[in-house]
């Protein structure tokens, strides 16, 4: 075997051992910070999204008037490096609700939506 075969063996074993830790101990679930704004009202928001290996994610706002809002969402499964376009509907305490798009990678992104009022909304996320 060569000492180019065995560096590769090495590679992939260790890939493996990080892949199957991670897995184990966290889910290999990340939160990211969200924020964007409402744009007849310019109202501004900030929040948390979550999301996990398996496409599994959860946003959660804070809108400046206090309002805040939620929502479960299911991503395809992308790498870091890859991207990734997904939906959700955002359900908020005021009563309002809406369908919000976003595209990125697991690192960052941005997304826009429409509320049940009317008004439209947009947003990026990560670092």
């Amino acid at each position: 075997m060569s000492k180019y075969e065995i560096i590769q063996k090495q590679i992939v074993m260790k890939k493996a051992i990080a892949t199957i830790s991670c897995l184990w101990l966290t889910a290999c679930s990340q939160s990211l910070p969200v924020s964007g704004s409402v744009q007849q009202t310019n109202e501004r928001f900030i929040g948390t999204a979550t999301g996990d290996i398996f496409g599994q994610g959860s946003l959660s706002i804070t809108m400046d008037s206090a309002v805040t809002c939620t929502s479960q969402f299911t991503s395809k499964v992308a790498f870091a490096s890859s991207g990734v376009s997904s939906q959700g509907i955002l359900n908020c305490s005021d009563g309002r609700s809406g369908n919000f798009f976003y595209s990125g990678t697991v690192h960052n992104g941005n997304g826009f939506g429409t509320l049940s009022d009317g008004h439209k909304f947009t947003f990026i996320y990560g670092r």
